[in-house]
């Protein structure tokens, strides 16, 4: 018997014969692999199940499982003096046969085509012939199942391949270059733009890479091949150190010689605590198998694992004492979970472990059926409402089909690429690319277009609408963005060494200047004689917001770290205070105000949804949608929505018009003949000009305002725990403006204030909408006016906000 110590104190047992008969890891957890020779008969996990392996002429013929699925294999004879039959189909539970055909020549092992279990050839294989090719099989040609053909060209030097061309499927190349040992030293992209790689010549380890920008980056490594810094472009170093035995980390420090420091069980090599740069530690504990079993914080907040006999995490309790619950089947597939309030939703599986029906705790069922390769064909929600996908034979979505008929479609060119879109209103989207693949032009129904353009490192460097015109952007070394040109103006920026951003100015604004803690959290932002100072406590939450008007946000949370409360406090005057419960499922039971109250629930209205919960009918007024599932219609106003599917025009009882940049952010708005522009700080707007010129001091968090300086004076935002805007405050710190909320956020205002920030932190039109960014939504009737563009988690409803929980 034999045994190999791998690097990370894994260990490997052989049999007299050379045999692997165990593995045994750090923690002391052994597989156990049973075997009459060079034959496996079983692999026995440390829970004690095992996978059984049956032969057939040397092969093997089948594997079983713990619930008694097989996996089934067939094999075909070689021609002599080759001993090992050549695997001819691989079988699932399900049924689904993959074959494998090979090269008929003398070298037997070539693969020349794979059938899926589809039953199509997904890919077919040609072979080099001749005195000139590398020694080992080498493809020269790849087709794949849409016709596409990738082609591999090598040069060839004292039987090493010193060269390779690959040439992709819209026939474009690029060069791979070799050192003697086979290692790429060279690589030389489609465009002709190089990137070198200097190499250590005993250990083959990069220690430079210089990129096409002749940008360079440098890497040093320890005795066991880890690596100890990695130094920038601009020569900032990180640096990394190793405990000896399990090669584990135990220290990094950062360009800003920022440490953040780890310890082991010298017994195991399991992970005992982290250490921050501000010396706040996190401790892990583990049960006799190596499994963490508590995790404590900074502030000695416990939460803590059970697991079963085979390793499932059964149970995690927080530190307040909430406990989740999972149960798995044989095979360690999550069956139920059980949350802290006692509901169970539960899972069921088909026969290669694609979930097939969910069950929600209020009896709903959601299924899913899969074609033979695994793609997802049918999505059916709880009220028994289909979604239909089908898929190319490269197994890419061809065509979705909601529950109203109605037809989306895409097509994509050899390279994999998107190249056509059909929505379900019949119109098409074009797509071209680069030769690195990158899109450089979308051509819409409405012959609208985006180009794009790239730098050598791929960089979008310039985004060109045909309606609204050019976004450029500048970059450092770092690929950091340091300018940003719009047609609304420029923004600015810099870094420090670890890119934090340091400045920010937006056109002739004075610079927003931002510093940091040593945790890399945001704890100042300066603008001329406005400020606002961020504290946070050992576990990274925000406690303190002090602004310059002299009013002092403080956060308080529970042993869970949920925010239980909220003071907006003028030295001894508060401004607001608010309190939050919750129950174990950590949904908000209780929210009070000290000062404002909510806005009383609205009154019940009547509301139906057609079969892909579009609401048809609210009221006494009939709603309808375009194809695409935008409303088009409520009774008295109508919306317009470009080929995009933004909305660029309302008309009845009020009168506006919208339009977007190539980023789809919305760069002006003409309610009733008033325009506003803005210019854009990323996703946030910086400046707002027209009928209330404004500008904004903001935190680095999305819709985070904290001052609107306009004409007539400074106003200080004051949120609740949602980001929803409650008071107002001068630069003397006195409250000007107040806001209350339904639950939905029908949205009362006292003062006399402009600002268009309230629910939620985003903008109300003064339409009877919010701004959402990607869409807009009606708080009186507490839905999105169109779907979300992207369909999250098998929800089958894309229209509902927040999934009709209040943001109160």
């Amino acid at each position: 018997m034999s045994t190999l110590l791998e690097k990370n104190t894994t260990v490997r047992t052989f049999n007299s014969q050379g045999f692997l008969t165990a593995i045994t890891d750090r923690t002391g957890n052994t597989v156990t692999i049973v075997g009459n020779g060079a034959q496996i008969q079983q692999i026995i996990e440390p829970g004690g199940r095992a996978l059984t392996f049956q032969y057939s002429g040397g092969g093997i013929s089948q594997i079983t499982d713990p619930l008694g699925r097989t996996v089934t294999y067939t094999y075909e004879g070689v021609p002599v003096p080759y001993a090992f039959p050549r695997l001819r189909s691989v079988t699932n539970p399900a049924g689904g046969t993959t074959t494998y055909t090979y090269v008929p020549t003398f070298k037997p092992y070539d693969l020349e085509r794979i059938t899926d279990a589809r039953g199509i050839t997904y890919l077919t294989n040609t072979y080099c012939t001749g005195s000139t090719c590398p020694p080992d099989p080498a493809v020269v040609t790849q087709t794949a199942a849409d016709g596409g053909i990738t082609r591999f060209d090598y040069v060839m030097t004292n039987r090493t391949v010193t060269q390779a061309t690959v040439t992709d499927p819209r026939g474009h190349q690029s060069v791979h270059r070799f050192n003697s040992r086979g290692h790429e030293v060279v690589g030389i992209d489609a465009l002709g733009q190089q990137t070198r790689l200097t190499r250590d010549y005993v250990t083959n380890q990069v220690m430079e890479v210089r990129d096409p920008l002749n940008r360079l980056t440098k890497y040093t490594y320890d005795a066991n091949g880890n690596v100890t810094s990695v130094i920038d472009p601009e020569g900032h170093p990180t640096l990394v150190e190793y405990e000896p035995t399990f090669n584990r980390v135990t220290k990094i420090t950062d360009a800003l010689n920022q440490i953040t420091r780890f310890t082991y069980d010298p017994a195991n090599g399991n992970l005992l605590t982290i250490t921050d740069p501000r010396t706040h530690t996190t401790t892990v504990a583990y049960n006799a198998v190596g499994q963490p079993s508590s995790v404590t914080d900074p502030l000695n907040h416990s939460s803590t694992f059970e697991y079963d006999a085979v390793g499932n995490l059964i149970s995690s309790t927080d530190p307040v004492g909430n406990k989740t619950q999972q149960s798995y089947d044989a095979v360690s597939r999550l069956t139920a979970l059980i949350d802290p309030r006692g509901k169970t939703t539960q899972f069921d599986y088909d026969s290669v472990n694609q979930v097939s029906q969910i069950t929600d705790a209020l009896s709903g069922v959601t299924g899913f059926t899969y074609d033979p390769n695994g793609n997802l064909l049918t999505l059916t929600d709880a009220k028994n409402q289909t979604t239909t996908y089908t898929y190319d034979t490269m197994d890419r979505l061809a065509t979705r089909k909601d529950a109203l008929n109605r037809t989306e479609s895409y097509a994509y060119d050899l390279a994999g690429n998107l190249s056509t879109f059909t929505d379900r209103k019949s119109q098409i989207t074009n797509f071209q690319y680069d030769p690195l693949d990158r899109r450089t032009l979308t051509s819409y129904a409405d012959s609208t277009s985006v180009t794009a353009a790239y730098d050598a490192v791929g960089n979008l460097t310039k985004l060109t609408d045909s309606t609204t015109g050019a976004i450029d952007w500048t970059y450092d070394v770092l690929d950091r963005v340091t300018q940003e040109v719009t047609p609304q103006g420029i923004v600015r920026y810099t870094y420090d060494a670890i890119s934090q951003r340091l400045t920010m100015r937006a056109n002739a604004q004075p610079p927003v200047t931002y510093g940091y803690d040593a945790n890399s959290q945001l704890s100042q932002v300066t603008q001329g004689t406005l400020s606002a100072t961020l504290t946070h406590d050992a576990l990274g939450r925000r406690t303190q917001l002090q602004r310059s008007n002299g009013v002092t946000t403080t956060y308080n949370y529970d042993p869970a770290s949920r925010l239980s409360g909220i003071t907006h406090a003028k030295g001894t005057t508060t401004l607001e205070q608010l309190t939050h419960g919750f129950d174990p499922e950590d949904n908000k039971t209780q929210a009070t105000q000290l000062i404002q109250t909510a806005t009383a629930l609205p009154p019940a209205v009547t509301a139906a949804y057609n079969a892909v919960n579009a609401q048809i009918q609210f009221n006494s007024g009939t709603l309808g949608y375009d194809p695409n599932g935008n409303l088009t219609n409520d009774g008295t106003t109508t919306y317009v929505w470009d080929a995009r599917d933004r909305l660029i025009g309302i008309s009845g009882g009020t009168s506006a018009t919208f339009s977007y940049d190539a980023l789809n952010r919305r760069i002006a708005k003409t309610i009733n003949g008033s325009t506003t522009s803005y210019l854009y700080d990323g996703a946030d707007i910086a400046i707002e000009a027209g009928v209330s010129n404004a500008s904004y001091l903001s935190t680095l968090n999305i819709d985070e305002p904290i001052v609107r300086q306009t004409s007539t004076g400074n106003e200080y935002y004051h949120t609740n725990d949602m980001g929803s805007t409650l008071a107002l405050s001068n630069d003397a710190g006195a409250v000007t403006t107040t806001y209350t909320y339904s639950p939905f956020g029908s949205t009362s205002i006292t003062g006399p204030s402009t600002n268009p920030f309230q629910f939620t932190g985003r903008e109300n039109d003064g339409t009877g909408l919010y701004y959402y960014r990607a869409r807009y939504y009606s708080p009186s009737r507490s839905r999105f006016l169109s779907e979300d563009p992207l369909e999250f988690g098998g929800k089958g409803d894309r229209l509902l906000f927040c999934e009709s929980l209040s943001a109160m």
